[in-house]
């Protein structure tokens, strides 16, 4: 039925020449959920979920960003609802422990507002660590004033929607945006959300084609990664973000060190190492590490940049959302470095209307017949033309080792 409603939907839309955001709700382990999706202008059954971050909601994200995503890539983006924690007792004992530590506070805070049931927890060692107490100290004064709370104590840990099954939720989004047997999921997710991403990929990866992670982290229930983890994966992350340590933290393991250890399990050799905008001091430079072997992974790490680097990365040059359509959609598809640069320069189409896709990546330079630069970046296989006027140009791209050039005409 809703299959159905979506078709006429569509078709309303199409006439009418509008896309729009739709919000719809289904029940999972008897639970109302919520989700909002966009739907592309045309499609090429594929569909992306984009998991928010901890205590956000859907409504957080601008909704043109979204929709000019998923008109760019031709997608579906599915956008599910975290619930807010459901444990009560944990609810309370985050209050009380935040009362003498702020980051348990800000913790408690967002953890009213929503939370993915990710497998992720704060161990009660790290708990005594942030309350400066021993966990003989911590264990006495639960056992005198608050009993009830002791099973935590026992287990060890205090588990973040430990009985929501979001793994269950984003699978039954799946079976229902699924067209046909050749669609293709991809999940997207921020912070929290990228913590669900893995735990996804980790245990229903038959549903998924690739993994992108902002500012995401494994947790550390996680760190064992399955033999049967192959997919693809992308992760942008700051050495100076202060919510998720890259050196591991309240939640999370190493996560550079965990990242190599993804691309080894899946038998990819070393890593080419690129440092990106070497034109600017150190602090606003880009590492990418890319194991180009399939299953292709890629490792974005921003020297400075906080949590929310969707502006750190935009100051330097590059959008997120590219960045992350990029590698969703085989826009730079991996390739031998031994032999990419013997390649000649393909781009297409030619004649360009807007965006010219290039079969290879690097510094490039778009130069009309006058021998005057019009416009100059750096390429990840897409190269936005719409402010470049109609005339023939010469186009090159730098790698490491070559430079290549096409004639190219904007329409």
């Amino acid at each position: 039925m809703r299959k159905l409603l979506l078709t006429t939907i569509l078709a309303m839309l199409t006439i009418a020449g509008l896309n729009a955001r739709e919000a719809d709700d289904i029940t999972v382990d008897g639970r109302l959920r919520e989700y909002v999706y966009y739907e592309p202008a045309t499609s090429k059954n594929e569909v992306v979920i984009f998991l928010h971050g901890f205590g956000e909601t859907y409504d957080d994200y601008d909704q043109n960003v979204i929709q000019n995503f998923a008109d760019k890539n031709q997608c579906t983006v599915i956008m599910p609802q975290a619930l807010p924690e459901q444990d009560q007792d944990l609810l309370a004992v985050l209050d009380l422990a935040g009362s003498f530590e702020e980051n348990i506070k800000r913790i408690s805070t967002q953890i009213k507002k929503s939370a993915w049931g990710a497998n992720v927890y704060i161990t009660i060692d790290d708990l005594c660590t942030y309350l400066d107490m021993t966990k003989d100290q911590l264990t006495a004064l639960i056992q005198i004033y608050y009993p009830q709370y002791m099973k935590y104590i026992t287990a060890g840990k205090l588990q973040i929607n430990k009985d929501v099954n979001d793994r269950n939720f984003i699978n039954t989004l799946m079976i229902l945006f699924r067209v046909n047997a050749n669609t293709k999921f991809h999940i997207v997710g921020f912070s929290l959300g990228g913590a669900m991403a893995y735990d996804l990929g980790f245990n229903t990866p038959e549903n998924i084609s690739r993994i992108a992670t902002i500012s995401g982290f494994v947790s550390k229930s996680g760190v064992k990664i399955p033999d049967s983890y192959n997919l693809p994966t992308l992760a942008i992350n700051s050495l100076t973000d202060e919510v998720i340590p890259f050196a591991g933290g309240l939640f999370n393991p190493h996560i550079g060190m965990f990242f190599r250890a993804i691309a080894e399990k899946q038998g990819a050799r070393a890593p080419k190492e690129t440092i990106l905008n070497k034109d600017q001091s150190e602090d606003k430079q880009i590492q990418l590490f890319d194991w180009a072997s399939a299953p292709h992974d890629r490792f974005y790490v921003l020297n400075q940049a906080d949590h929310y680097l969707f502006d750190d990365m935009a100051a330097l040059g590059y959008n997120v959302f590219d960045v992350v359509g990029d590698f969703l959609f085989d826009t730079h598809t991996a390739t031998n470095e031994a032999t990419a640069d013997s390649k000649k320069l393909i781009v297409y189409p030619n004649p360009v209307e807007n965006i010219a896709n290039v079969n290879m990546e690097g510094k490039y330079s778009v130069i009309n017949l006058a021998g005057v630069t019009v416009s100059q970046g750096y390429t990840y296989g897409t190269i936005d033309l719409s402010a470049v006027i109609t005339g023939r140009y010469i186009l090159t791209v730098e790698t490491e080792s070559s430079v290549s050039k096409a004639m190219i005409i904007k329409k």
